[in-house]
Order: structure tokens, then C-alpha cells, then sequence
């Protein structure tokens, strides 16, 4: 059964960036560059991943070389290419001033962030997006969303019952997918399934979340229960408008029935280890947090301002110049880059919620969100790429016409 649901999942693939390719899809296929690795994970294909996904990158900056048309047209272009410019001219400039600059780890951030995060970034920023590409993505993460949540879950009903009585919380996963990146994954799919696209479809919505939502917990990820749920909750009030109050509640009446039925089939102690936030991983994250931001607290005024440059961040928790973080990228790039690079950072942010103040919020945005919610419990600078591509997303449609349309069919 999960050969016939990996093949499926490959086809689904093969299909998209086919289609991509043919369609010159270029921010879609940046994106769905980002999500490949997840996907061949699950099917079993670790080897090479990587390289495929940078494959799907360069496919995409040879399609913007050899596009005809028109492609950087707006101002708001400009912002999104600005900022993410300055901040990279000020990570490379510490990267060259770092004691880890010729480290292993040194070496390896600079070429992963440039690769992974500013690269595509940037590719995003210099073309443009229509309703017709932002429906093929979404279709695609939903398909493959969908043919993974069969996995978990399948695999779930295959442990046996033995998984329901044991006080440590199994988890679980499709392939050798890290439970996190999982999770993540299957947030964005559930938010997606919120969007007015699908607003006459309220039975196969509540079904769908139903079964994302229980694949995601099924990882044991904290992520879904803390940062998805609420998100995913409030992006349905701001983009539905106020006839839909009685779907809105049944649907949160949907969600707490699932969320207890779930926590009520396993051990009590085995989902208050897992899923509180008084656990032993959530006791070691605040930890971490306090070391790296001490240890900032205590440098001189250069390394406060400046930072103690690229691939030092071990050594804020007693290690040397190797991949080891607290987890909390705002307090690594306070460490490595400063008040002044961390300032650059959230210029970022800032600009998405300003430029968003007054329009429709799609689910790009509130994906966005969920990235940067999540790179403040998980990971580092460099395994948060989608912060710096979602940003570059949202620039592209917000500037779009579709963002107009959506407003206006909402009003």
C-alpha cells in the first residue's frame, strides 16, 4: 500500500514541475523547490535530494533568462530586493570579518544561506506571479499534503495498539522525515485549506483538516497544537466573510471534538510529555535561550552592535565553530550579526505587516507567520530558509492583481 501512495506522490511531482516548466511557472517552481526535500524523504529517496531541489531552482533562473515577456514591472519590487539585499551585504561582510569564516561550519552557512535562501529570494523578487500559478502551487502542497497524511496515519494503524498504552508519546512520520519539518509541512496545507477557494466545500474542508490535522499531531510536533491550530483558526474569521459565522463555529466545534478525541485514545503521561510546555524539550529550548542571549548580554559593545560574526553561534553555548544553535533564530542573528544585522532582520517583518494592513490576507501570509513562529522555537538561520522566500512571496502578491480581486470578491 505506501509503494502505491510513494508512487503516487512522485507522479504528483513529476506532474507539477512538469507542468511548471511548461507553464514557465517560475516562483512556483522556487517554491516547490523548498518542499521537494520533505517529499523525496518520504518516499525513501535520501540520497542526491538536495540536488534536486537546487536542480529546480537553476531550472527556474533558466526559464527567467529565456522569458520573453514581461517580468520586473512594480516598485514594491524594489523594497522586497532592497531589503533582502542589505540584509545579505551585511551577513557576508561579518561572514568576512568572523574568526569561523575558514571553520567547516563557517564555510557551510555561507554557501547553504546563499543558496537556500537568498538565491531563490531574490529569483522570486525579479518576476511575477498570476491566480493561475498561485492554484497550481496550492494544488500541489494540498496532493502531496494529502498522500503523506496517508502515510502517517497508516503507519500509526500498523504500530498496533501498543502505541496508545505506552507513557512516551511515539511518533510518528512518513519515511525518515524529521517529525518537525513534517509538521510544518502539513501546517501549511492546513491553513491553505482554509482560503475562500474552498468556502463552498465546507464538508470536504472539515474533513481534509481533519486529516491533516491528525497526521500532524500523530508527529508529536508541538508546532501544530501551539502555532497551526490558532493560525489556521484565524485566518478563517479574516478571510470569510460574516455569513459564514455558523460553518466558523461548527468548525471549531470540528476541532476541539478531533483534538480530545485524539489526546483522549493515548496515556495522559505520554501527552503531557510530549505536548506541554512544561516538557524536558521545551525546559532545554528556554535554556538554550538563556545561554546564547547571556552570552550576548556579556560581549563589548562591538559584538553587541556588530555581532561576533557568521558560524560563532556555538560558541555561545560552550561549543566551538560548529553547528550547534539555541533554536531561536532571533537570538542567533542577535549573536552573530548584532542589534544592527537583527534590526535589518525584522525590517522584513515589519514591512509584510505594514503592506498588509490594509489588504486581504492570503495564506502565503499567514504561512509566513507560521515560519517565523516557528523559527523562534526551531532550528537555525539556515534550515529557516522559507522565512526569507515566504517574504519575497508575499511581496510578489501583494503586488499582484490577484490580491485586488480577492479583496474585492470579500467586500
Amino acid at each position: 500500500m505506501e509503494n502505491i501512495i510513494n508512487a503516487l506522490l512522485i507522479t504528483n511531482v513529476f506532474y507539477h514541475v512538469f507542468v511548471g516548466i511548461k507553464r514557465k511557472f517560475i516562483t512556483g517552481l522556487v517554491i516547490i523547490s523548498t518542499m521537494l526535500s520533505i517529499i523525496l524523504t518520504a518516499v525513501g529517496i535520501d540520497s542526491n535530494k538536495l540536488l534536486v531541489c537546487y536542480t529546480l531552482i537553476y531550472i527556474s533562473l533558466l526559464l527567467f533568462l529565456s522569458y520573453n515577456g514581461t517580468l520586473f514591472v512594480r516598485k514594491l519590487n524594489l523594497l522586497g530586493l532592497g531589503l533582502i539585499s542589505i540584509f545579505f551585504i551585511f551577513f557576508s561582510l561579518s561572514y568576512l570579518f568572523s574568526p569561523a569564516a575558514l571553520s567547516d561550519y563557517g564555510l557551510w552557512k555561507i554557501k547553504q544561506f546563499t543558496i537556500t535562501a537568498i538565491f531563490p529570494s531574490l529569483l522570486i523578487l525579479l518576476g511575477k506571479i498570476g491566480s493561475k500559478e498561485v492554484r497550481w502551487i496550492e494544488n500541489f502542497i494540498l496532493i502531496s499534503a494529502f498522500f503523506i497524511s496517508l502515510i502517517v496515519i497508516i503507519n500509526f494503524i500498523i504500530s498496533g495498539s501498543n502505541v496508545l498504552s505506552s507513557n512516551w508519546f511515539i511518533r510518528h512520520t512518513a519515511g525518515d522525515i524529521n517529525p518537525i519539518w513534517l509538521s510544518r509541512f502539513l501546517g501549511v496545507a492546513l491553513i491553505i485549506i482554509q482560503s475562500p477557494r474552498f468556502s463552498h466545500k465546507f464538508f470536504w474542508v472539515c474533513i481534509i483538516s481533519i486529516f491533516f490535522l491528525c497526521a500532524g499531531l500523530l508527529s508529536g510536533s508541538k508546532i501544530i497544537l501551539y502555532f497551526v491550530i490558532p493560525i489556521a483558526i484565524f485566518y478563517r474569521i479574516r478571510s470569510h466573510n460574516n455569513k459564514d459565522l455558523i460553518k466558523f463555529m461548527l468548525f471549531i466545534l470540528v476541532l476541539i471534538i478531533v483534538i480530545y478525541c485524539f489526546f483522549s485514545i493515548f496515556d495522559p503521561l505520554a501527552i503531557t510529555r510530549r505536548f506541554s510546555l512544561k516538557s524536558g524539550t521545551a525546559i532545554q529550548r528556554i535554556t538554550l535561550y538563556k545561554l546564547s542571549f547571556d552570552a550576548y548580554k556579556s560581549g563589548n559593545f562591538k559584538s553587541i552592535v556588530v555581532g561576533n560574526g557568521v558560524g560563532t553561534i556555538g560558541q555561545s553555548l560552550g561549543f566551538g565553530y560548529v553547528r550547534e544553535y539555541p533554536h531561536n533564530i532571533i537570538i542567533e542573528i542577535l549573536y552573530e550579526l548584532g542589534f544592527i544585522g537583527l534590526s535589518l532582520f525584522l525590517l522584513q517583518l515589519f514591512t509584510i505587516i505594514k503592506i498588509y494592513l490594509n489588504k486581504t490576507k492570503s495564506w502565503i501570509f499567514y504561512t509566513y507567520i507560521l515560519f517565523f513562529l516557528c523559527s523562534l522555537t526551531s532550528g537555525d538561520l539556515v534550515s529557516n530558509e522559507n522565512i526569507f522566500i515566504y517574504f519575497a512571496f508575499n511581496i510578489m502578491y501583494v503586488n499582484s492583481d490577484i490580491s485586488k480581486q480577492l479583496s474585492e470578491q470579500l467586500v
